[in-house]
């Protein structure tokens, strides 16, 4: 059998940052009225083009197809190799006129 490489039999690994991971819930406001909630389909960003912008973007209603988004609350993970996934932040983005246009809204 194989000795720890250490005393205490902790082994250290780096792993590169390869982007972040968006995924959380919309607040969705139905054609013809109503509110309810949608699971965001979760979105991959390259460390590159990580920005509010493309945060903004990442906001969408799951596929659901709605009038608006209301508000949509986030977590954002640090993505790694080898699909490591580290808490960066948790945000509320509001659904302004001027985000409107970034959100994403299927069907």
């Amino acid at each position: 059998m194989k000795e720890p490489e250490n005393s205490k039999g902790v082994k250290t690994i780096t792993l590169k940052l390869i982007g972040y991971r968006v995924m959380g819930t919309a607040i969705i406001n139905f054609w013809g009225g109503g509110q309810g909630a949608a699971d965001m389909t979760p979105t991959f960003i390259p460390v590159n083009k990580f920005s509010e912008e493309t945060v903004l973007k990442s906001v969408n209603d799951g596929q659901f197809g709605c009038e608006s988004i209301e508000r949509a609350e986030i977590e954002i993970f640090e993505k790694y190799e080898r699909g490591v996934l580290i808490p960066f932040d948790e945000i509320t983005i509001e659904g302004t006129p001027e985000n409107q246009k970034f959100f994403y809204r299927g069907v």
